[in-house]
Formats: C-alpha cells, structure tokens, sequence
C-alpha cells in the first residue's frame, strides 16, 4: 500500500488522456520505488506471503496468507467441490477472483452471479451471508481478498 495516492505507469497500453494525448510515463518515479540490492533473503522474509490453514469443513478448506509487512487488506484462499458459506460480517467488503475452475456462482438472498475463472466480483459488506457453489464438482479455488481495519 502506497502512503501517497498515486500510480506509477511503466506502460499504459498507448491510453490517452482527457486531452487526446498520450498518458505520460513515470518511468523515474518507478525505479525510484524499487529495491535493487534486495537478495533472496529478504524476499522470502519480507514480501513472499506464508500460508496457514483457517477452517475446514467436508469438501473444503480455507487457507490465510500472511501478509508481508504492513499491508491494508488480507488474503485467503478457499479450495471447494461443492458449496462454502460464507459471510463479510456486515463490515468489510470481499473481493472474490476465481483462480482454479471453470465458473461456479455466487449466491446471496435471491441472487445468483456467475463467476467465471479469473474474474472478480466485489460482494458489499452489507451483503453479509453469501454462498460460493460449485456445480462442476471438481476442486476450485478463490481468492478472498478484505480490508484491514486498524482498531476494530
């Protein structure tokens, strides 16, 4: 997470901007940012994430990763052949990516949306008990991506 709000293009796929021209390239700004002397170890210790099991259930499981130093969001991962229940507890916003599979849907109250692999849908906090349900019957995976809320 960036303490300042911006972002650094490297390359924009040739967008223009408002004015018809191109975006301009913050290609300084970028190396600036990076850390050349970094070595293997402080790779593993500081950005790669460790991963441990949460809970568990029948034909399921949800893994957490570690996040590495101070980070805005955590991650998990919920493996599943059938049907996960889950719930944002009225407070935090989920961002499910399917990872491995095909397409399962995503269920709350009356709704059902299809998720297909490597798309993204955002469920509202509001939302809160949601149903991930996999029709295919073979394993798949999604990635749950949450705020971190300090102090709460």
């Amino acid at each position: 997470a960036s303490p300042r709000i911006i972002s650094l293009r490297l390359y924009d796929y040739l967008r223009v901007d408002d004015d018809g021209k191109f975006r301009d390239l913050n290609v300084d700004e970028a190396w600036e940012t990076l850390n050349i002397d970094a070595v293997e170890s402080s790779v593993k210790k500081d950005l790669l994430l460790g991963k441990q099991m949460r809970k568990k259930g029948e034909d399921w499981i949800e893994y957490e990763f570690t996040p590495p130093r101070s980070t805005q969001t955590s991650i998990s991962e919920i493996s599943f052949k059938s049907i996960v229940e889950c719930d944002t507890g009225g407070r935090r916003f989920h961002a499910l990516t399917l990872v491995d599979g095909e397409k399962i849907a995503v269920e709350w109250g009356e709704n059902i949306h299809p998720l297909n692999y490597l798309e993204t849908i955002f469920i509202p906090a509001a939302v809160s008990k949601y149903k991930l349900v996999n029709s295919a019957g073979v394993q798949c995976t999604v990635l749950v991506v949450k705020p971190v809320y300090k102090n709460s």
